[in-house]
């Protein structure tokens, strides 16, 4: 509680002989104490009170007896209030009155059983699917046009022009082909395809690949038989509806209808045979060679099989080549300025490590050009050149030739 506050003090007593000392005050009883809670705010403390008129000052007297105990200060403000106490507790209920018995509910009528369900029709057999058709072979690359024979009589001049005038040894290129002119001179208004009396052909275009075979398409697969549908189940008699009013005992539960038997899972298809793979194609390799040398009339002569060549009258390293990978050879192509002569030739094999092979072309008579066809194998590092050798009659000199031939890279 809040502080009483302090009683004034007593007019001092006039000094004189110290009394003796006064009789202590009784010490008040301790008051009961309260139930325990939160704890109140603190009281305001109470005021002190004035201080008293000092008294004469004189002889010490006799202490004074002690003053009475002053009253109770002024209580101080409460303190919240404590927590309330627990309820007490809440009377039971009344008894509750009797229900009414309930009426007795209708039986449910027995729910039909299930009918059986029919059996799945097996899926028909997958057809085999049919073979892939072979990759058709590639293509045989066409011939590149044979390079200008350089020097003296020959002229590349390009694409054939009509209505042009052309001069012995111009040379040019139709339809992917190229030609040499064989005529002195012409005033050409037909294409050296047609005009095979002027223009003698040096290099065609190539075969075109024959198409892959297309493979047979597969036989469809059966289909399956279709399942029996089951019998519908019976349907249950309606159960006898219960007395009006309190609600009856449910009815027993009907009992389930037997579930019907899967269907055969149809057999899978068998997988068709997978397609045999296509012929991977060859790689092409062009060799082009020219000479601006006199071919000579009274021995053999032998040229570099590639580039610009010096003609030899023996088979040297000056006019042989190393093969710089394997390939097999398919074609040879040669065309010459001028013509052997009306019963003279000049035949042109390819070489390998020294010794003729089977690829070679003959030109003969009042022809400029030749070509053709055989499969020698070669190995990478094989020393390769050309020869050339005149089997019948001593043929017209001629100054120049080219040469270009096919090799293929499996």
């Amino acid at each position: 509680g809040v502080s009483g506050l302090v009683g004034a003090d007593g007019v001092s007593g006039v000094s004189g002989l110290v009394g003796a000392s006064g009789v202590s005050g009784l010490v008040g009883a301790d008051g009961i104490s309260g139930v325990s809670g939160i704890a109140g705010i603190s009281g305001i403390s109470g005021l002190v009170g004035a201080d008293g008129v000092s008294g004469v000052s004189g002889l010490i007297g006799a202490s004074g007896i002690s003053g009475l105990v002053g009253a109770d200060g002024i209580s101080g403000v409460s303190g919240i209030a404590g927590i309330s106490g627990i309820s007490g507790l809440i009377g039971a209920d009344g008894v509750s009155g009797i229900s009414g018995i309930s009426g007795i509910s209708g039986f449910s009528g027995v729910v039909g059983s299930l009918g059986v369900s029919g059996v799945s029709g097996v899926s028909g057999v997958m057809g085999i699917s049919g073979i892939s058709g072979l990759v058709g072979a590639d293509g045989i690359s066409g011939v590149s046009g044979v390079s200008g024979i350089l020097g003296a009589g020959v002229n590349p001049l390009g694409g054939w022009i009509n209505e042009a005038d052309y001069i012995l040894g111009d040379v040019v290129s139709y339809n992917n082909s190229s030609y040499i002119l064989t005529a002195a001179t012409l005033h050409s208004t037909v294409n050296p395809e047609t005009d095979t009396t002027n223009w003698s052909i040096l290099a065609s275009i190539g075969v075109s690949g024959v198409s892959g075979v297309s493979g047979i398409s597969g036989v469809s697969g059966l289909i399956g038989i279709s399942g029996v549908s089951g019998i519908s189940g019976v349907i249950g008699d309606t159960g006898i509806s219960g007395v009006s009013g309190v609600s009856g005992i449910s009815g027993l539960s009907g009992v389930s209808g037997v579930i019907g038997i899967s269907g055969l899972s149809g057999v899978s298809g068998v997988s068709g045979v997978s397609g045999v793979s296509g012929v991977i194609g060859s790689k092409r390799h062009v060799f082009l060679a020219n000479t601006a040398s006199v071919l000579g009339t009274t021995s053999s002569r032998f040229f570099a099989p590639s580039g610009t060549s010096a003609i030899a009258t023996t088979d040297n390293y000056v006019v042989r080549a190393i093969m710089p990978v394997a390939c097999t050879t398919e074609s040879l192509y040669v065309g010459i300025v001028t013509a052997p002569g009306t019963v003279n030739s000049r035949v042109f094999t390819l070489r390998k490590n020294g010794a003729d092979t089977t690829l070679a072309c003959t030109i003969s008579g009042t022809n400029t050009a030749c070509n053709g066809t055989s499969a020698v194998a070669f190995a990478a590092g094989d020393f390769v050149n050309i020869r050339m050798t005149w089997p019948s009659g001593t043929p017209t000199a001629s100054t120049g030739a080219a040469f270009s031939w096919t090799c293929d890279e499996p």
